[in-house]
């Protein structure tokens, strides 16, 4: 069912942060410490290629020793290493299709990185809807695929989702896949703090690489997604058919618990039978070493606590709500000494982390082996699996205008928390936790909202969609990190919607990994970039990711030698 209007996209105006206050605080319900994550470096001056010229983008990471195995002679024109020739005629003349095409493909990512999809700002909406009937049309038009655009409805939590795109392209084959696309993006604050246009869609040089793509989601996930939709556009061109069976699953609710695609999904299961599910994910790492993931996310409830005046307390009457200046039962004392439980009850951290559940002894070697070779302890990285972490990701109220000295008393005090948890914890039982605890410590008055609980959800690579995607990597002399036998969570700690796939009804085999390069996956940070040209040694570049994606495609269908 599509929506009657077609709204414009529009980019966003100024930051508007006034209602938030604070800075992220971060608590380990498992022993206390830090989230495990790195941080951008300094600044430099990048070469634009547009005509508006950025100030300075972050350095990249630290780079790593080549890993063995890599090749060390640039063969073609877009910063990639020679293509694979262990490899069908058929799959070469698609290699040669998206080297012939690549200028269009570029040109496809930069028109949705210009679109503003922002799903957690009410200005986001039109470039929601922008964005899903620029991917509504790419399937049906570019592809020759079913596709259409549905309204998910009010979600479990009461609010509306976001529209869902699903599509169809079935060819004959033996084996049908589910693409998921991610399509959504988060806010760009602070926007001066960008060295490219957010929305611009801007090619700049930034060493090593000679090319890349800045703008809010070119990395999370647009880069990514993009190289898988072209990658099959190339297909069906240089082929006249596809290797598998399509059904694509649009998702504009990533960035905020899958509102959206958690309700189309649990209605309609039946249109997502399928023999797997795949996608690039992260790509490679900044060393060019590949991944093999699986399904693993960590997971994920957050809510909202809002403190309001305590009845029957004013410091005139007696009988007034309680807004008085000098009461400490004024709502931002309360709420913030409510605030302190969090971190400092031992019982309530204990309640909350009741279910998790070691790692399998597998899992456990694969943790160590990440430590050593991340240079990190292996008790910080078992403390970041087997924790629940709890985050205060704003805090607003009261007075909240910059300059201004009048003392304007707050009728309400609001926290928006953030509490990432591992398996086996339940994230409905969480909430009811919480509630209890709050209720039996003077708290009854407290407004909890629940926006959103995503679920955790194992990895398993013990299946033919992730022994795919190994053999890409030796096609291409790729070295990846092999994960463990079993299910496992490994160091994740994002979530995806993940269960919606692993978990019931579908319990389907779900795999991600690929050739490719961005950063901005995790924190979100300004510059986020996405490689278009590599390095010509360790990290591929935009044609590379297309040709890795077409590649474990054709080993899954069992179309290569």
């Amino acid at each position: 069912m599509e929506s009657g209007a077609t709204m414009k996209h529009r980019s966003t105006g100024p930051a508007k942060r006034r209602f938030l206050a604070g800075a992220l605080i971060t608590v380990f319900l498992a022993g206390g410490g830090h989230p495990v994550g790195a941080s951008l470096g300094a600044q430099t001056s990048p070469v634009a290629s547009d005509s508006v010229a950025p100030t300075g983008i972050s350095e990249p990471p630290t780079p790593c020793p080549r890993p063995p195995g890599m090749p060390t002679q640039q063969h073609t024109v877009y910063g990639d290493p020679p293509d694979p020739t262990e490899v069908s005629d058929e799959l070469k003349r698609v290699y040669r299709h998206i080297d012939a095409n690549f200028g269009a493909h570029v040109d496809r990512l930069r028109e949705w990185v210009k679109i503003p999809s922002i799903s957690n700002l009410v200005e986001g909406q039109p470039g929601i809807w922008d964005s899903a009937l620029f991917l509504r049309d790419l399937i049906t038009e570019a592809l020759g695929c079913q596709a259409e655009i549905h309204h998910p409805g009010i979600g479990d939590w009461g609010t509306p989702g976001n529209p869902v795109v699903y599509g169809r392209c079935d060819v004959g084959a033996d084996k049908t896949i589910i693409d998921y696309v991610m399509a959504d993006v988060m806010p760009i604050w602070p926007e001066e703090d960008w060295p490219a246009p957010p929305f611009g869609g801007q090619i700049i040089e930034k060493p090593p690489y000679k090319r890349v793509l800045v703008g809010r989601g070119a990395s999370n996930q647009k880069g990514h997604e993009m190289a898988q939709l072209n990658a099959l556009i190339s297909i069906k061109a240089a082929t006249g058919t596809l290797p598998v069976n399509l059904i694509f699953i649009v998702d504009h609710d990533e960035e905020r618990a899958e509102i959206g695609i958690r309700s189309f999904m649990m209605k309609h299961p039946e249109l997502f039978e399928a023999d797997a599910v795949f996608g690039l994910g992260a790509g490679q790492g900044s060393n060019g070493q590949g991944r093999v993931g699986g399904a693993a996310s960590i997971g994920n409830l957050v809510f909202d606590l809002e403190t309001h005046p305590v009845a029957g307390l004013n410091s005139s009457d007696g009988m007034s709500p309680g807004v008085g200046l000098w009461l400490p039962e004024q709502p931002m004392w309360r709420h913030m000494q409510m605030l302190q439980v969090f971190a400092e009850d031992s019982e309530l951290r204990r309640q909350m982390a009741e279910g998790v559940i070691q790692p399998s002894p597998p899992e456990m070697e694969y943790l160590r082996r990440r430590a050593e070779a991340s240079g990190r302890s292996f008790e910080e990285i078992l403390r970041v699996r087997t924790g629940v972490r709890v985050a205060i990701m704003g805090t607003w109220g009261g007075n909240m205008v910059p300059g201004y000295a009048g003392h304007h008393r707050p009728p309400v005090a609001a926290s928006k928390m953030d509490i990432r948890y591992p398996p086996n914890v339940d994230g409905e039982v969480l909430a009811e936790v919480i509630r209890t605890y709050l209720d039996d410590h003077g708290y009854a008055d407290v407004k909890m909202n629940v926006i959103g609980d995503v679920p955790w959800s194992y990895a398993n690579t013990d299946t033919e969609i992730a022994d795919a995607i190994r053999a890409m990597y030796r096609q291409f002399d790729v070295p990846f990190d092999e994960p463990p036998t079993g299910d496992f969570l490994g160091t994740a700690t994002a979530r995806w919607p993940d269960y919606l796939f692993t978990r019931m009804p579908l319990q389907l085999p779900t795999a991600r990994g690929g050739l490719g390069y961005g950063t901005g996956a995790h924190f979100h940070p300004e510059g986020e970039y996405y490689v278009i040209e590599g390095d010509g040694e360790r990290v591929y570049g935009f044609a590379g990711a297309m040709k890795s994606y077409a590649t474990t495609l054709y080993n899954y269908a069992g179309l290569n030698p």
